[in-house]
């Protein structure tokens, strides 16, 4: 035997101990041929040989698999996982085709997919998963703890309208707010939360009587003032500035968390009023809203709370015209709430016009129609001084779909002014029965019902105060219930 030959490797995939001659083949992907040497010396003399080697491929094994993925996912959340196969080569290589599962735990997790879906918890809670990959007959398994994170619920989320960014919000308009939960929309939207204010214009001011609405503070040190009422389940709130709101103004609110409400944090959002622009007829309506605005027998105004527009039309009486249509909420708290309907709605919001230009003592037939329609059950309310008076159907007050035709007489019981002047004041309504029992609530202490304001607790804005009036000095209100235009079609950039 050559004992102490030296040995090594020419060539080839392998390596070879050069005293023991103990050779290790490479890695190869198919038969590779290593040729390795032996050198010895005995006497003086040195001599050496040569041999070739094949290196034989052996397929890997499947040694283990790993998974990878976050160690925690919120409840109701999503996390995804993936596998990794560890060969018997050292070598490592996607395990596609995994199986996984929930072996434990709160969660499920897509059996091909790894897509982990975090169960409802109430506290943090360990979830595990697996996942099994098959190869070469050869099967590993492996696991991974997950923590499915608990997500406190989030309360006294709100919605509102106008919403954020609107643009040509009609300045008759109300505010709502409705919670996104079972919150009490009472403890979120009221006089010691909620401000409105017109943005660099901080001017107070008030207005006067004007048949048949009372005297009223518009703006209080900045701040816009107005009622809250609430819906019968409590979950929608309205807030009705006592005026209408500035013309072509930017508007700020905010609906502060704290003082007993459930919001985790402030609500702040803005919208624009209309720019009214001129009024061809001089029918109250401007043209950019009057739907036909060089016609003084017909006038628009969008309602205050979003349904639409309603319009007037006046006929059979060849010199009459409208004159100071306005359109506000029956909640406004300059009328007079006696008498109004429970469990009643007015779903159109308060219109208010006079018909001028009448014979004395003459006939004039006015049609009114409403967006939100006058179903079965509605009832019709005039609206004076002293509050609400429901007007029964007959031959002077015809409904048809959604339009009441009104047959007046200047001087006669529907002529608010009662004068035989040539000038007809109707203020009408349409109520509709409200599909809950209660009715509306009004937290501020004053109750929709009787008339009272609420102020609003904070900042506010001044607006330049434009009330609609006839040639005779009066204002005269025709009201149909809640409704506030909205026009969203385009955001401020």
């Amino acid at each position: 035997a050559a004992t102490g030959a030296t040995w090594s490797v020419t060539s080839g995939p392998a390596t070879i101990g050069s005293s023991t001659g103990v050779l290790t083949g490479g890695s190869v992907t198919a038969n590779t041929t290593a040729v390795i040497a032996a050198s010895y010396t005995s006497g003086g003399v040195t001599k050496t040989a040569s041999a070739s080697v094949t290196i034989a491929n052996v397929a890997a094994t499947l040694s283990s698999i790993t998974i990878s993925g976050p160690s925690s996912v919120n409840e109701g959340g999503t996390g995804t996982y993936a596998a990794t196969a560890n060969w018997s080569d050292g070598s490592t290589s996607a395990a596609t085709g995994a199986t996984w599962s929930v072996t434990s735990g709160p969660a499920t997790i897509g059996s091909s997919t790894g897509v982990l879906t975090g169960g409802s918890v109430t506290a943090n809670t360990t979830a595990v998963i697996a996942a099994s990959y098959t190869s070469g007959g050869v099967t590993k398994t492996a696991s991974k703890s997950v923590t499915i994170t608990d997500v406190p619920a989030t309360t006294g989320s709100v919605t509102v309208f106008p919403e954020d960014k609107s643009v040509d919000v009609p300045r008759n308009t109300v505010i709502t707010a409705t919670a996104g939960d079972s919150s009490d929309i009472r403890t979120i939207f009221n006089s010691n939360t909620f401000t409105l204010k017109s943005s660099g214009d901080s001017k107070d001011s008030s207005v006067g009587a004007s048949w048949p609405m009372s005297p009223a503070v518009c703006v209080n040190d900045g701040i816009v003032q107005g009622v809250f009422t609430y819906d019968s389940p409590g979950t929608t709130g309205t807030f009705t500035p006592n005026c209408s709101l500035g013309e072509d103004k930017t508007y700020l609110a905010s609906i502060a968390s704290g003082n007993g409400s459930p919001l985790s944090a402030t609500v702040n959002w803005q919208f624009k009023t209309f720019n009214d622009g001129p009024d061809s007829d001089d029918d109250g309506s401007p043209d950019g809203e009057d739907d036909d605005p060089h016609d003084g027998k017909k006038a628009s105004r969008w309602g205050s709370k979003g349904n639409g527009k309603i319009h007037i039309e006046v006929k059979d009486s060849a010199g009459a015209v409208i004159k100071s249509a306005i359109a506000i909420s029956d909640d406004n708290s300059r009328l007079n709430q006696g008498g109004k309907p429970a469990r009643f709605l007015f779903h159109d919001g308060l219109i208010a016009y006079n018909v001028e230009g009448v014979t004395p003592g003459g006939t004039v037939t006015a049609k009114l129609t409403f967006p939100s329609g006058i179903p079965k059950g509605a009832k019709i309310f005039r609206i004076d001084s002293n509050g609400f008076k429901e007007k029964k159907e007959g031959l002077d007050t015809v409904v048809e779909g959604n339009t009441l035709t009104l047959t007046l007489v200047d001087g006669g019981k529907d002529d608010g002014d009662g004068l035989a002047n040539g000038v007809i004041v109707d203020p009408v309504g349409v109520a509709v029965p409200e599909e809950t029992a209660s009715g509306f609530i009004d937290i501020s202490g004053s109750g929709s019902s009787g008339g009272g304001c609420a102020i609003a607790g904070r900042s506010g804005s001044a607006w330049s105060i434009r009330e609609a009036a006839g040639s005779y000095g009066l204002l005269f209100l025709v009201v149909l219930g809640m409704a506030v235009r909205r026009r969203m079609a385009r955001r401020e950039k």
